[in-house]
């Protein structure tokens, strides 16, 4: 039997509205593995926002932040970080206007700002434990993603000032910033390519 790797999002695919894991979805992950296929994850979340996933279905193979960091069996084989002069740029525009800012890396996030009712409000909405603790330093590290805080239509000045991002509102008061062209699908053809022959 051919053996094929599958990709699962998380939010409404693994995950239900309740952000919860049916039984249903774990027999069936389960079975898919047991048959000799391989369960990977592809997902617009950072990775430590779904490490316990992971682990309950054992799955070590995944495309996390839309594509910008991308692991195959444990091993990290792909990386694309935000332009940190631009990211710079942005953060000190963003300040100007009262538009927080959380920096994303592979093992966590932190908020440019003490604290922000946007900030709590948008993460609330994931249902994780982890809410960003104030470090504005946190943007000289390796960066992903981060999230600007705003109403609809406040960030158009900063998509048009900043084209090495692309700006996705997934809250009402909240946009991902990506490094500009990124996405899923490149996330999963760099798994295909990298390491294939081995599924």
């Amino acid at each position: 039997m051919k053996k094929h790797i599958v990709f699962f999002d998380i939010d409404g695919t693994l995950l239900d509205q309740h952000k919860k894991l049916p039984d249903s979805t774990k027999e069936a992950i389960k079975r898919l593995q047991e048959n000799g296929h391989e369960a990977a994850i592809a997902t617009g979340r950072a990775p430590f926002m779904f490490k316990e996933l992971r682990e309950e279905l054992g799955i070590d193979t995944y495309v996390s932040y839309n594509g910008q960091y991308v692991v195959l069996n444990g091993k990290v084989i792909y990386k694309s970080p935000l332009d940190k002069r631009a990211l710079e740029a942005l953060t000190e525009k963003a300040l100007e206007h009262d538009h927080p800012i959380v920096y994303m890396d592979a093992e966590d996030m932190k908020a440019n700002v003490p604290d922000h009712d946007y900030i709590n409000e948008s993460i609330s909405t994931l249902k994780i434990d982890q809410y960003p603790a104030h470090d504005p330093d946190y943007i000289g590290r390796e960066l992903y993603q981060s999230l600007l805080f705003c109403v609809k239509g406040e960030e158009q000045p900063y998509v048009d000032q900043f084209e090495e991002f692309d700006f996705i509102r997934w809250h009402r008061v909240s946009v991902d910033i990506l490094p500009a062209g990124g996405s899923k699908a490149e996330g999963i053809d760099r798994v295909i390519d990298e390491n294939w022959h081995s599924f």
